[in-house]
């Protein structure tokens, strides 16, 4: 099924009228943003990289982009493309030079996957501003029309095109013919290098015949030191006793693709063994009122809190109160938060269906990976992780230090033939 998004119409004349002046300013190299600090300004020999991304960009995003920005001082720029109440970025965070391309939306109804929709996006001034950066290699996320454009323009001017992938056999299960014929028959074939975040995108990208010294892997993560010494430091102004209740922690929307309703059945079984236990539940989306009514209809009320969002700043003084990281969620490509939780010293029992299961957790090391539908397997999971929460989260904790965003900064050099592999 496909239909257009509701102001379309309108965005598209807004378009229209300020296209001009878009082109002009692409042209002339003058930025989106108004930060004049910020903004590269335009090179005749053209910059090293141009990384396209949607907006608005997740937290852990900002530590990519920024790295990539420190690394390649004054060569490189971040392209966003979305519609136009989507075009911002937090200022605070971001260190890198960035420019807006505004766009239409379609939105497609997906078959087969927990995700309903993808949504496809037509960034109208993304050739004017590819054309005006002249960038020798572009990291193109995802395999939309954004990227097409990128293939384009790389095809006809002998520039690097590296696509960045999410996407795993499980995810990508629900899409058309026509999108595994582009990809299998275009991008594996024309893209110099594709970028993955774990051993399942690994595999996916891999089905699409694209040979293995063409695929490099860049963690999907974040600062997980930071959220290793801000949890500590938490943990020492409030310690957590053997003797409370235990305490279980999820972070993320409250969507009915994140599985919470499974968690909070399982987390209700899991209270006759420890009456005292407490659920956190961290986030907002349009599943809370049901789940609200879940908790209150199941007895759960002054066990289960619903926090709402929060700044991803406080989520390691969060951590640092809880015992066990669950993450229920029936489908997802890869679920930074997890590098998070265990960075924060959490053992993590999760979903099968989440694409960082191969690489993170370690069954019975540094959690449980389970199947959320059997309330029996994961109840005895979550139980084995709290009598054993502290050495396995240890374990979790060294893993994930080993899982940097100075890794993935790196092996994104690699893939943009911007640094060499190591011998």
């Amino acid at each position: 099924m496909l239909k257009f998004n509701s102001r379309a119409k309108t965005e598209f004349v807004q378009i229209m009228v300020s296209h001009n002046s878009i082109i002009h300013k692409a042209r002339a190299g003058i930025p989106e943003t108004h930060d004049k600090e910020r903004a590269t300004p335009r090179k005749t020999a053209g910059i090293d990289v141009v990384a396209l991304f949607q907006a608005p960009i997740v937290p852990m995003r900002y530590h990519h982009l920024n790295g990539l920005s420190d690394a390649l001082t004054g060569q490189f720029v971040a392209v966003l493309y979305g519609l136009r109440e989507e075009l911002r970025v937090r200022e605070s965070a971001a260190r890198f030079p960035h420019r807006f391309a505004r766009g239409l939306r379609l939105t497609l109804k997906r078959r087969h996957s927990h995700y309903e929709t993808r949504e496809l996006y037509f960034p109208i001034a993304l050739p004017w501003l590819l054309f005006s950066l002249r960038p020798r290699s572009v990291l193109a996320s995802g395999t939309g029309i954004p990227s097409l454009i990128a293939l384009i323009y790389c095809r006809v001017f002998g520039k690097r095109l590296v696509i960045y992938g999410e996407g795993t056999p499980f995810t990508e299960r629900g899409i058309t013919p026509f999108q595994w014929f582009l990809r299998r028959n275009v991008f594996a074939r024309f893209a110099e290098g594709f970028l993955v975040v774990g051993s399942q995108s690994r595999r996916y990208v891999e089905s699409l015949g694209v040979p293995a010294e063409r695929i490099w892997v860049a963690p999907q993560s974040t600062d997980t030191v930071l959220f290793w010494r801000l949890a500590e430091q938490a943990r020492l102004t409030q310690p957590r006793s053997s003797l409370q209740p235990p305490r279980l922690v999820y972070v993320g929307q409250l969507i009915r693709r994140k599985g919470i309703h499974l968690l909070i059945g399982i987390f209700g079984r899991l209270r006759q063994r420890w009456p005292g236990a407490e659920l956190w539940l961290i986030g907002d989306g349009a599943e809370r009122p049901s789940l609200e009514r879940q908790v209150q209809e199941s007895g759960l009320s002054s066990a289960v809190r619903f926090w709402g969002q929060i700044e991803n700043e406080r989520l390691p003084e969060m951590f640092a109160a809880c015992d066990v990281f669950v993450f229920p969620s029936l489908e997802d490509t890869f679920a930074v938060v997890i590098p998070e939780a265990m960075a924060a010293g959490l053992p993590v029992v999760c979903n099968c269906g989440v694409g960082a299961v191969d690489d993170l957790i370690m069954p019975g090391r540094t959690g449980f990976v389970v199947d959320f539908t059997n309330s029996d397997n994961a109840v005895d999971a979550i139980r084995l992780c709290l009598a054993q929460a502290t050495e396995m989260g240890k374990a979790a904790r060294d893993l994930a230090l080993s899982w940097d965003v100075s890794i993935t900064v790196e092996r994104t050099l690699m893939a943009l033939g911007l640094q060499k592999k190591p011998k």
